[in-house]
């Protein structure tokens, strides 16, 4: 199973124990505030933890305090992994456009001020002992029911609800490309609702089509779209042609998010749903219903689609892709 890679302070995992709600009167504030404190506690005891601090300084906690030493056994036991980065650790502001960077979580005590500037200048998520409640959707699984017609939804709007922090995106669909009619009413629509208006790095988007598409005229297509709606940001972009059947599953993900639709994404034409069909999303690695099963998914896909985007030919003779073929996601 993989784990997610978490820089954070140590300050921040003290002030995390610390806070543990102490009421013993049930409500619906303090039941959510104990939610969320064990939705985090959960997260962090199945993550990939970089701590600022000494494994000699982490072994003092472990000897006086029972959290420390319960949290030190599931790390030797495999069911987490605690590594000591006091030397050599990130600060958030002063990213880069590292892919290990740009795909990791950070836990820290520093303003909501900073933690906002990093997250929008790089797609990461961030969470700080006041900005938890707001970042709580990544504990969250989205369940969103699509009925034919125009009876429930008309455009692919409510993904507005898994909008998040991200630098990178790769969407995988057999028909997204079929037409012109079906990108403007579907890919765009889909990308305006989860792309950042900026980055101060490049965003980076893969699609992935079975079907023959009008390859260069799409792909001025999409370019012209985006530069349209996110003039702000810089987005190298890439449309692959998959010339079998490898995928039937349609998924998109992000280097947080995984979302599936079952009926694909080519849902829409003229305001109207042309199937029922029902769309998941969910942050894989922290879903507060995490099992090895939405890891896995996660990770199999992207090694799926790294192994089509490094296969990528683009020569007199043959061609399968259009654009920048760049993708940190899929590194």
């Amino acid at each position: 199973m993989g784990k997610q890679k978490v820089y954070s302070e140590f300050p921040f995992i003290r002030n995390f124990v610390n806070s543990y709600p102490k009421t013993n009167v049930p409500g619906e504030d303090s039941i959510q505030e104990l939610k969320l404190w064990s939705d985090i506690n959960a997260y962090i005891f199945r993550a990939n933890i970089h701590l600022d601090i000494s494994v000699s300084e982490f072994g003092m906690f472990v000897q006086q305090e029972e959290y420390y030493k319960f949290w030190w056994k599931k790390s030797c036991d495999g069911e987490c992994n605690i590594e000591f980065n006091n030397n050599n650790f990130p600060d958030i502001e002063r990213l880069t456009d590292e892919n290990d960077l740009c795909s990791s979580v950070y836990l820290t005590t520093k303003s909501d001020e900073i933690c906002k500037k990093a997250e929008d200048s790089f797609g990461v998520i961030i969470l700080n002992s006041s900005h938890t409640k707001s970042t709580n959707k990544i504990f969250q699984v989205y369940l969103e029911s699509v009925k034919k017609g125009n009876h429930s939804h008309q455009d692919w709007r409510f993904l507005a609800k898994l909008k998040h922090p991200c630098n990178s995106l790769a969407i995988v669909d057999n028909y997204i490309l079929k037409n012109e009619t079906v990108i403007r009413e579907n890919l765009i629509p889909i990308l305006d609702q989860l792309l950042p208006s900026s980055l101060e790095i490049d965003f980076h988007l893969s699609v992935f089509s079975m079907n023959e598409f009008n390859n260069d005229r799409y792909f001025r297509l999409v370019q012209s779209e985006l530069q349209r709606l996110r003039p702000n940001l810089t987005c190298k972009i890439t449309l692959h042609q998959i010339r079998n059947s490898e995928f039937h599953d349609r998924c998109l993900m992000t280097n947080y998010l995984l979302c599936d639709s079952g009926s694909g994404f080519d849902l829409f034409v003229n305001r109207k749903a042309i199937h029922q069909t029902i769309v998941l999303g969910l942050f894989p690695f922290s879903a507060n219903n995490m099992n090895p099963d939405q890891t896995v998914t996660y990770e199999d896909l992207k090694l799926a689609l790294k192994k089509m985007k490094n296969n990528a030919a683009q020569n007199p003779n043959f061609r399968n892709y259009w654009g920048d073929n760049v993708n940190r996601l899929l590194n």
